[in-house]
């Protein structure tokens, strides 16, 4: 078991290991001919459809670039209207063509004959879906999806039915599904239950789900699970948002309270966001970019460590539903949580919904059979300090008279002033009664409740 709390603490510290890559950026929908569009003799038209407006298209045949013309629904249409050379013979000619977006590219390999025209799409993925790690779910004859995601009102269909709309489960009558929804702090989990018990009459009966996801207006991006079902089996997803809003219209300062604002409401990824708007913005002051990178790394560092929390939290409550309360691995995952919820502070120390969270979690692991805790036996030390005028070096003594004492080689000072003069003693124990700095006439009385010397 030890083993085990070992390899979650350095999970905890290092980071979460990498996801499956089922991540993508981009979308791309092959070229098919169009009959319905009319090209002139001698000619061929390629036509791109995408959702961005930086997309450049070029072709290895010639020199011409896909020419841009906006659509009223907000989409782009890049168009290449190629002629074929006066003294060539063939119908056809074959061509590479490159698409390319911020967010990567995509090459075609095309055979062009004369007098068509060639429709394909390619769309910047405003969503980037990744496959976790599958689970097992207690259920028989059952199995579960579950998409988790800090975009609050994603849209969810599966096999043509709507699941969630806008951030909002969605009843489905006559389906082997069930929708339901789970907020936790900025993150939302979209679960969606299946029955695989066949006797069950139902209209719909989903058994190989594909899934088409999307936020907003934009263009969904599909999921297919890669095959059936399978029994007790829980699948996962995380869907992240590629989309940034830098409201530019604002002022630094008004980013920086915006930052301000999100910090102090512990939503660490807007926090996170806004300070690096702040950063990076045009009239940021060079001197106060080392400060800006500094709140930036914190929240991020926040961010990071919630997700760590929640996600063991998640998993100790489900061991706890499966297997009850003594588990040994309902210990492990809580005590992770308590150490991430503890990371969270260092980096956020005004969030006290998660010292809440802390005291919660430590209250309710007193009672679990492998809670070892010992008594803290709290130490109060007595610190004192000053700075003396005859600057750095001077061996500090204790000492019992509030004369010079008679000092020695053999005798140990308790220390040394600082280079300045300064100094600091700690301790542990009640203090002598005086202290002695090598070259004064007297020592310095000390008290118990004695904290700095002034010097005159």
């Amino acid at each position: 078991m030890q083993q085990i709390f070992h390899i979650v603490l350095l999970i905890l510290l290092t980071g979460v290991a990498g996801m499956d890559a089922h991540a993508q950026r981009t979308t791309f929908i092959d070229f098919k001919e169009d009959p319905a569009i009319t090209v002139a003799p001698g000619r061929v038209k390629i036509i791109v459809y995408s959702n961005s407006d930086k997309m450049t298209m070029q072709h290895s045949s010639g020199e011409e670039e896909g020419v841009k013309t906006a659509a009223e629904d907000g989409t782009f249409c890049y168009t290449i209207d190629y002629a074929f050379p006066e003294d060539y013979e063939d119908e056809f000619i074959k061509t590479t063509l490159i698409l390319r977006l911020p967010a990567g590219q995509e090459e075609a390999k095309l055979t062009l004959w004369e007098g068509k025209a060639y429709v394909g799409t390619f769309n910047e993925n405003f969503l980037t879906i990744e496959r976790n790690g599958d689970r097992v779910y207690p259920e028989s004859k059952a199995a579960k999806v579950t998409f988790l995601s800090e975009v609050q009102k994603l849209t969810i269909e599966c096999n043509g039915a709507v699941c969630f709309s806008n951030g909002e489960a969605v009843t489905m009558n006559g389906t082997n599904m069930t929708a339901s929804i789970n907020r936790d702090g900025v993150l939302t989990e979209y679960s969606i239950a299946f029955s695989l018990d066949e006797a069950m009459p139902t209209t719909t009966f989903v058994k190989h789900p594909v899934f088409n996801i999307k936020v907003d207006n934009r263009t969904a991006i599909p999921i297919d699970l890669g095959g059936d079902l399978e029994y007790k089996k829980s699948y996962s997803y995380t869907v992240v948002s590629n989309v940034k809003v830098i409201e530019k219209e604002l002022s630094f300062d008004e980013v920086v309270a915006k930052a301000v604002a999100k910090e102090n409401e512990s939503d660490f990824f807007a926090a996170a966001n806004a300070w690096e708007d702040a950063r990076s913005h045009v009239n940021c002051p060079i001197d106060r970019r080392g400060e800006l990178e500094e709140r930036l790394g914190k929240m991020s560092s926040a961010r990071r460590f919630l997700f760590y929390a929640e996600k063991f939290e998640r998993q100790g409550a489900r061991i706890e539903r499966e297997e009850g309360f003594t588990a040994d691995s309902v210990f492990v995952y809580l005590r992770g949580a308590i150490r991430a919820y503890q990371k969270v502070l260092e980096y956020a120390p005004g969030a006290s919904i998660y010292a809440e969270r802390i005291t919660t979690l430590d209250t309710k692991l007193d009672n679990h059979p492998l809670n070892m805790k010992e008594d803290t036996v709290l130490v109060q030390y007595q610190v004192i300090t000053g700075k003396h005028p005859g600057g750095g070096g001077i061996p500090i003594y204790a000492s019992a008279t509030e004369k010079k004492p008679k000092t020695n080689k053999k005798d140990e000072p308790l220390g040394l002033t600082r280079d300045d003069g300064s100094f600091r003693l700690v301790f542990e124990t009640a203090p002598p009664a005086y202290l002695y700095f090598f070259g004064d006439k007297e020592s310095y009385a000390i008290s118990s409740t004695t904290t700095e010397i002034v010097f005159e």
